[in-house]
């Protein structure tokens, strides 16, 4: 997808494109509607991040699988490290968001429980993360109507919904790469 097909929210109403809003802006908690492309976004962020559009290193934290996994937020994000072969993952990824060096990308807050204070307690831990790791941009998604929680040093933005033009366009380069991809 090319940047100026690039969806995003609005600010005050206005739309503006989505990459240039997580350069411009710190911290943001992204408010879409369900299938609205919140989750895409992020990966396209993680993507742009990768390849070095944005010059940080993308850590993607899916926010159910956090919850499922019981465990603390930086041994969680130490195991996806460790998972991967990566070596001495702690240090690493201790020094990555002491330095700022990092986005870090929390996808789907509404898909979290609230039975027995779930989404209350990740809520609390995003919060100290935030308070703690005050240099790392951190990005927030979640549907509209499940959005009952508030994020100090955020700002709130609204994905929007993709126009025609958008829509043509996200189509033939998806399946441009899926075929491109089932060729090889």
């Amino acid at each position: 997808q090319h940047a100026s097909s690039d969806p995003f929210g609005r600010i005050g109403g206005e739309a503006i494109n989505g990459l240039r809003v997580v350069q411009e802006k710190s911290n943001l908690y992204i408010l879409g509607k369900p299938g609205g492309g919140k989750t895409t976004f992020l990966k396209y962020v993680a993507v742009k991040a990768a390849v070095q559009t944005i010059s940080k290193v993308p850590i993607m934290v899916t926010l159910r699988q956090w919850a499922d996994s019981g465990l603390a937020l930086i041994p969680f994000i130490t195991e996806r490290f460790d998972v991967c072969g990566f070596p001495a993952p702690q240090r690493f990824v201790e020094k990555l968001l002491g330095s700022g060096e990092a986005i870090v990308l929390f996808d789907g807050l509404d898909e979290v429980s609230e039975t027995k204070g779930e989404r209350a307690n990740l809520t609390r831990q995003i919060r100290d993360f935030v308070d703690k790791y005050d240099h790392t941009q951190c990005l927030i998604t979640c549907r509209i109507a499940a959005s009952d929680f508030s994020f100090e040093r955020f700002n709130y933005v609204e994905l929007a919904d993709f126009n025609e033009k958008q829509i043509e366009t996200f189509v033939r380069n998806w399946f441009r790469t899926s075929l491109g991809e089932r060729d090889l």
